[in-house]
């Protein structure tokens, strides 16, 4: 990313911003970006209209370490933000998951008495009722009786920048088990870069949004929900079994003895039949199998015939019958 000072707001004679330096180079504190972060946070994470509930976070377990940021968002998910200030973003994804799952099982009470404990310190005088009419005015709900918090938290990290294994990690997770709209629950990371332009009269700290690329987990989402949906659809357009269709038929019912069709030299007339018994089981030689499938199976191992994707009604009937069982089913 570059970066240019206009002189007279001119591109003429636009001068390069000097350097960027990390947050580390320039001996910026974690704990310094991290207060400010929640300070701004409106203005730091536009567009995801966040509600600050605290900063260091420390609820679960008084061994671990704190979390930076806690906040939720207005679809109510639980929203942790974790600040690194090296290049790397060294492990800030394991601890911003970890705290994600701690956090996964927070209850509401929870939640407003961390974020009431962390506004007492700035405000003695605030009660309970008006932070809870202010957190219920910022869900849009009448009543905190309303509020359901959603499941799986959403992750914010931040870091001056971040290696290729961990963006890695992060876009797999977001592909394989983001959610698949605002209102559901998921995984759902982004990775903000935060660095320091040097400026002649002066620094500027940006921050700055590399996943998901700003306007584009709009259309991921909609990706996945048409993945899920082709799925289902796929399995709802899946014939079902041929046992299935014959016992609604009322020609397969337990009892029912059906033969082998197939054109296998030399076969036994005791491996040729099976005994249906209900809910797609067979006996076949005296043993139940879970499926005609498993029969199948065992019959051709038994005349050394290759058995692949063998569609295996088409190798049975009733006996006495003249058509198959898949014909009869319709398969």
């Amino acid at each position: 990313m570059s970066f240019f000072l206009l002189q007279d707001n001119s591109l003429k004679g636009a001068k390069q911003a000097t350097k960027q330096q990390s947050l580390k180079d320039m001996k910026i504190k974690e704990d310094q970006l991290r207060d400010l972060a929640a300070e701004q946070i409106a203005t730091i994470f536009e567009g995801e209209n966040l509600f600050l509930i605290c900063t260091e976070y420390q609820g679960w377990d008084a061994n671990i370490r704190r979390l930076d940021i806690l906040a939720i968002d207005k679809k109510q998910h639980i929203v942790v933000i974790e600040i690194k200030r090296d290049d790397t973003g060294a492990h800030a994804e394991l601890q911003a998951l970890r705290y994600a799952a701690m956090l996964s099982v927070c209850n509401l009470d929870n939640l407003i008495t961390a974020g009431l404990d962390y506004r007492e310190k700035k405000s003695a005088s605030i009660q309970r009722q008006d932070y809870e009419d202010e957190l219920c005015a910022f869900l849009g709900v009448d009543d905190t009786s309303l509020i359901a918090l959603k499941e799986i938290p959403r992750i914010f990290l931040v870091s001056s920048d971040f290696s290729k294994d961990l963006t890695t990690l992060v876009l797999w997770l977001n592909d394989k088990f983001g959610r698949e709209n605002e209102d559901s629950s998921g995984m759902d990371i982004s990775c903000f870069k935060a660095n320091i332009v040097e400026m002649e009269n002066g620094n500027i700290l940006y921050i700055d949004q590399i996943i998901p690329i700003p306007n584009s987990s709009d259309y991921q989402v909609k990706a996945r929900v048409k993945l899920s949906n082709d799925i289902a659809a796929a399995v709802i357009k899946k014939k079902p079994f041929a046992w299935k269709t014959l016992e609604e038929k009322g020609l397969l019912k337990p009892g029912v003895v059906i033969e082998n069709i197939k054109n296998i030299e030399n076969i036994q007339a005791e491996d040729s039949i099976a005994i249906y018994q209900g809910g797609g089981k067979f006996e076949w030689k005296g043993q139940t199998y879970a499926s005609l499938n498993q029969v199948t199976e065992y019959l051709w191992k038994a005349y050394s015939l290759p058995f692949g994707n063998v569609q295996t009604p088409k190798y049975w009937r009733r006996k006495g019958a003249t058509q198959s069982l898949s014909d009869e089913a319709g398969t």
